[in-house]
C-alpha cells in the first residue's frame, strides 16, 4: 500500500498555513490530501483557520468565534509568514483564510482532514451540514483532540471517516484488542511522531496493533525525509508534512 501524504495546513512550511496558496502549493507538490484546522465565526460561518484568535497569523488580537464572518475575511492571513531571512512576504498581499465550503468546492475530489478547535455541538452540527450539503462526506475526516467532539460528532451520526481523539488513543494504547474491537471508536489513528510524555506512540507494536484492528495510522508533524522513511518502514500508512515539496519526492522515489 502506497504511502497518504497530506500537506498540514497545506504547505505551510513555505506559505501562509491554512490558506489557498498553502493548499494549492501542496497539491502541487504531489500529496494526495490535507490537513487543516476549523473554527467558527460569530455567524456560525465556519472558517479555515488554526488559533483562536488573529494575532499570530494576522496581526488581529480579536478571537474568531467573537468576530463575524465580515471581518475576518479582511484579516491579512499573509502577515504571519515569515521567511527565513525574518521577512514577511505576504503580508499585504491579499491573502485570505478560506470558509470549509470553499476548501470542499476548490479540491473536489481530494481528501480532506478536518481539525475542529472550539466547537458546540451545535457548531459541529452545522460543519457536518456544510459537508453533507457539499456531498463530501465521503471524503472529509472529521477530528478533533477533544474526545468530547469526537463523540459528538458520533453521536450526530456522521457517515465519513472519523479521526480518534485524546481518550480514545489512550484506550487504543491500553486497552486489549479483543476488548476495543467490541466498541469500534473510530477509523483512523493520527498520531504525533514524538512520544507524548513516556509513551511513544511510534513504536511498531502500537502501529502494528492498529493495523490488526483495521486502523490506518498517519502522522504528524514530519519535516524531515530520513524520519518520515523511519516512520514508513514502521509501518505508518500517512505522513503529514509542512514541507511535502521535499518529503513527498523524495520518498516516492524510494518507494517506486
Amino acid at each position: 500500500m502506497s504511502t497518504l501524504f497530506y500537506g498540514h495546513r497545506g504547505a505551510s512550511g513555505v506559505f501562509p498555513e491554512n490558506t489557498l496558496l498553502a493548499f494549492d502549493a501542496a497539491f502541487k507538490a504531489g500529496v494526495q490530501a490535507i490537513e487543516t484546522d476549523i473554527r467558527f465565526t460569530k455567524d456560525q460561518r465556519i472558517m479555515v483557520c488554526h488559533d483562536e484568535d488573529g494575532l499570530r497569523m494576522c496581526n488581529e488580537k480579536a478571537a474568531v468565534k467573537n468576530t463575524p464572518y465580515s471581518e475576518i475575511r479582511k484579516w491579512d492571513a499573509g502577515w504571519g509568514f515569515v521567511d527565513k531571512n525574518g521577512e514577511r512576504p505576504f503580508a499585504g498581499q491579499g491573502v485570505t483564510f478560506p470558509t470549509m465550503e470553499e476548501l470542499i468546492n476548490r479540491y473536489k475530489e481530494a481528501p480532506i482532514n478536518v481539525d475542529i478547535k472550539e466547537a458546540t455541538a451545535s457548531d459541529i452540527k452545522r460543519l457536518i451540514e456544510v459537508v453533507r450539503d457539499n456531498q463530501a462526506e465521503d471524503r472529509v475526516l472529521l477530528t478533533s483532540f477533544s474526545s468530547a467532539r469526537v463523540n459528538v460528532i458520533r453521536k450526530l451520526g456522521y457517515n465519513g471517516p472519523i479521526g480518534f481523539g485524546l481518550r480514545q488513543i489512550v484506550s487504543l494504547y491500553f486497552v486489549p484488542r479483543i476488548l476495543l474491537k467490541l466498541v469500534r471508536q473510530g477509523d483512523r489513528v493520527q498520531i504525533p511522531q514524538e512520544p507524548v510524555g513516556p509513551f511513544k506512540l511510534s513504536a511498531s507494536w502500537f502501529i502494528n496493533k492498529c493495523h490488526k484492528m483495521g486502523l490506518p495510522v498517519d502522522f504528524w508533524v514530519v519535516n524531515d525525509v530520513n524520519r518520515a522513511r523511519e516512520l514508513i518502514k514502521l509501518g505508518a500508512d500517512g505522513i503529514m508534512s509542512d514541507f511535502p515539496g521535499d518529503i513527498v519526492p523524495a520518498l516516492q522515489s524510494s518507494q517506486s
